[in-house]
């Protein structure tokens, strides 16, 4: 069964322009995004079962409130869950016939 959205743990920072900047090597933007232990724990008991953890990044660009000119991107962080594809019942009526096989 899959979870809601809503009770997925995820977690969110903010990312702005790095005025820091003095290199071309050095990042464009940075942030710090605080960690929730429930967050952390759902991956651990990902990592647990054997399952591949994979995390899903998105970013939004919003304006700054105190200077709406400014953009910094909003950061949204939490566990990807693989959709499965639902599979076909087939019957077995509906399979090629083994004419031609040769063994």
């Amino acid at each position: 069964m899959s979870k809601n959205y809503e009770d997925k743990p995820k977690i969110g920072g903010t990312v702005f322009f790095n005025r820091n900047k003095t290199a071309e090597n050095h990042p464009s933007h940075t942030g710090i995004i605080e960690v929730e232990k429930k967050f952390l724990k759902a991956l651990v008991d990902t990592a647990k079962k054997g399952d591949k953890v994979e995390i899903q990044i998105a970013q939004w660009e919003r304006p700054e409130k105190a200077n709406p000119s400014k953009v910094h991107r909003y950061t949204s962080i939490e566990e990807f869950e693989r959709k499965q594809k639902p599979v076909e019942d087939v019957e077995i009526e509906d399979l090629p016939d083994d004419d031609g096989i040769p063994f």
